[in-house]
């Protein structure tokens, strides 16, 4: 009855159907809490943020700043993830500038409250532009299993570490890829 339907290519970003920018390059006025798969923290400790903290937690123009060679921790992200799931990728998205002083900052993340944490993925921002990084995607697991009891607000926790300048962090979303065990590499669906 004919040829199967040919494969997918996956989960594509950057740009907007006008044209626009190479995926992970903020548009002017990009709003990354704009998009209804992602969810931003609620809440954030440490002594990494030294000002407008919840700044960090949404994309609207305005900034947290952060101290040198500090961290600050970001929870409450509100997952409910069914507890039968299969986790297959983990995505995050910071929107952030530095003063120009050329260190970077690295992320790591938590499944147990904060005393466990994976290797760090890290950026170097390139200016003192606004831009939006992406950390992971759809089949990337931060080099763990997951599981869904994993994503709760008591356990998950996302580490940002700054280096030696100014940060100026605009927005921080979140993403967990799962599915259904037993179905398709295409069943389940995201967060």
């Amino acid at each position: 009855m004919g040829t199967p339907a040919p494969a997918g290519d996956g989960d594509v970003g950057g740009g907007t159907s006008e044209g626009g920018g190479e995926a992970g390059q903020e548009e002017d006025g990009e709003n990354i809490a704009d998009d209804p798969d992602y969810v931003n923290p609620t809440a954030n400790s440490g002594t990494g943020l030294i000002a407008n903290n919840e700044d960090a937690y949404v994309s609207d123009g305005n900034s947290a700043t952060s101290d040198f060679y500090a961290s600050n921790d970001f929870s409450g992200f509100g997952y409910g993830i069914p507890s039968g799931n299969q986790i297959t990728g983990i995505e995050l998205k910071i929107d952030v500038r530095d003063d120009g002083g050329g260190n970077g900052i690295s992320l790591r993340l938590s499944w147990d409250g904060g005393s466990t944490f994976t290797s760090s993925k890290s950026v170097n921002p390139v200016d003192s532009t606004d831009a939006v990084y992406v950390f992971g995607g759809p089949s990337d697991l931060w080099g763990r299993s997951w599981s869904p009891d994993e994503f709760s607000d008591g356990n998950l926790v996302l580490r940002l570490t700054f280096g030696g300048n100014t940060f100026y962090v605009d927005g921080i979303v979140f993403r967990v890829y799962h599915q259904a065990t037993g179905g398709s590499s295409g069943g389940g669906g995201a967060i």
